[in-house]
């Protein structure tokens, strides 16, 4: 059970859907947005653009220009589930 939940949030990272960017399409709600940023959250801005999360993409994959390929690629990345459970994104998959 443990794989298939990892094999599923890598899934819906790869195709930009998941319950914490998406579900306000489900509650009619507005998109969440980043409040320093004040653009939509997607799973590209979360991984690869937003500036607060720069010093963990440093700490986590040793470089700050990175590109999802990079991290969810064909071999994702070997540090990604640990950067998204330091900023808190792991568990909103």
């Amino acid at each position: 059970m443990p794989m298939r939940r990892t094999d599923v949030k890598l899934t819906r990272l790869r195709i930009g859907h998941t319950r914490f960017t998406h579900r306000h399409l489900l509650l009619g709600e507005d998109a969440p947005e980043c409040p320093s940023c004040n653009v939509s959250y997607t799973v590209h801005h979360i991984l690869i653009d937003c500036p607060v999360f720069n010093h963990h993409r440093i700490t986590f994959f040793h470089k700050s220009v990175l590109t999802l390929s990079d991290l969810v690629g064909e071999s994702p990345h070997q540090n990604l589930f640990a950067f998204m459970k330091k900023i808190g994104f792991l568990y909103l998959i």
